[in-house]
């Protein structure tokens, strides 16, 4: 399910730069290494290319934003949901 999703965001998304990692472990990015799996991990380019992928984004599906992951919480949930991961560019 997590391939298929990344596959059908990413044939929405042609001119998304940044990266689409399906059944990403959220432990691999986070500060204290915990975390369970994201459907999908988006890490974007830069700015534009998150707000592209949040414009094209399906308004249905659930959208989690992370930063260094220090104070990240995320519930999951039976619907197919993405996490956006914004460190490159950061200010």
């Amino acid at each position: 399910m997590s391939a298929d999703l990344a596959a059908s965001l990413a044939a929405r998304m042609p001119d998304l730069r940044g990266r689409l990692t399906p059944a990403a472990t959220l432990a691999d990015i986070t500060w204290f290494r915990v975390g369970g799996p994201a459907d999908v991990l988006f890490t974007p380019a830069d700015e534009a290319d998150l707000a592209y992928f949040l414009k094209i984004a399906p308004a249905e599906l659930p959208v989690t934003t992370i930063g260094a992951s220090m104070r990240s919480v995320s519930m999951p949930g039976s619907a197919a949901s993405s996490v956006s991961r914004r460190s490159r560019f950061s200010r």
